[in-house]
């Protein structure tokens, strides 16, 4: 069996989670998750995609990109 860090064919698996609501979905389940401890999620589970799933409001994807350069900028830990 391939492990996820090898190569097969020139191909390599990614962790990816494909369904992720934010906090401006309005049916968003929990509260009390930010839009930073979604990334820090992320990054703990070291995935390298993960894909917004927001209905209706492309808003969540607005605000991530803002918490994204902001902890560029300010030097919050993330490449």
């Amino acid at each position: 069996m391939t492990s996820l860090t090898e190569e097969y064919n020139g191909f390599r698996w990614i962790r990816a989670d494909l369904h992720i609501h934010t906090p401006a979905s309005e049916d968003y389940a929990e509260p009390a998750v930010s839009y930073l401890d979604i990334l820090r999620e992320a990054e703990r589970r070291e995935l390298e995609i993960i894909a917004f799933t927001d209905h209706n409001t492309v808003h969540g994807y607005e605000r991530f990109q803002r918490e994204i350069e902001f902890l560029h900028t300010a030097g919050g830990g993330w490449p």
